[in-house]
């Protein structure tokens, strides 16, 4: 879009939350389509429906936050592989790489529980070298 002769982006962020699932007052309700909104515009989707996960004050997400950085260097992640099959002759032709947290309490969290919370923090590029280190293997 162009105004006044300069090029403009226009883009939009909905976020959304829901009553009573979600919060119980106004201000709340509010706080979290905020949260959602902010997720919106972060994933560069234009919607987003509020989600725990987004919400980076969650007490549950907090305390998950803080043990991270903590996990990466305990070697809690850990890569499971699940085989792809051809569906025309049966044989498995490729591997996909799973990543989970193998946390000492909650049990094996999947990356939806861990990922989103941790995207604005520089601490996912360990995860990508944890990650990577696991599947190219022993170097030498």
């Amino acid at each position: 879009m162009t105004v006044r002769g300069y090029d403009v982006d226009v883009g939009i962020s909905i976020g959304s939350s829901i009553f009573p699932t979600h919060a119980r007052t106004a201000s709340e309700l509010l706080r979290c389509a905020d949260v959602a909104m902010y997720a919106a515009k972060k994933r560069s989707n234009g919607y987003c429906l509020y989600s725990e996960v987004f919400d980076t004050n969650n007490p549950e997400n907090l305390r998950l936050l803080g043990s991270v950085r903590a996990a990466v260097e305990l070697n809690q992640f850990i890569l499971l592989y699940q085989p792809q099959k051809c569906f025309h002759c049966g044989k498995i032709t490729s591997v996909e790489a799973l990543i989970r947290w193998n946390h000492p309490t909650l049990g094996l969290l999947t990356p939806d529980k861990f990922i989103p919370m941790c995207e604005p923090d520089s601490s996912n590029e360990g995860h990508n070298k944890l990650g990577y280190s696991h599947c190219s293997g022993p170097s030498g």
